[in-house]
């Protein structure tokens, strides 16, 4: 059975300068966004502006499959400081098809 995705959903996966900025743009063109970050006082930030935020300890399969991240058309993970968290975290997104 071929997966279904929702081509106005995009998943961001860490909000440093980068992915906040991309979260907002996209929030505010009124696509449907999906944000994963483990500080969580970076998604205080965006409580208001930003509807699906999840707080997570780290990013694997089963985390972007609770979240809804896997039926996201498109996933950019925006994880700048700890690359083998940025490779983990895309690694697993190939693993679900993304």
């Amino acid at each position: 059975m071929k997966k279904e995705f929702d081509p106005n959903a995009f998943g961001i996966i860490g909000l440093g300068r980068f992915g906040l900025s991309l979260a907002l743009a996209l929030t505010e063109a009124g696509k449907h966004v999906i944000v994963l970050e483990i500080e969580a006082e970076k998604l205080d930030a965006v409580k208001d502006q930003i509807e699906n935020i999840y707080p997570v300890k780290s990013i694997t399969a089963e985390v972007l499959e609770e979240s809804g991240i896997s039926h996201c058309h498109t996933a950019i993970v925006c994880i700048g400081k700890d690359i083998e968290s940025n490779i983990l975290a895309t690694m697993s997104l190939v693993e679900l098809g993304i």
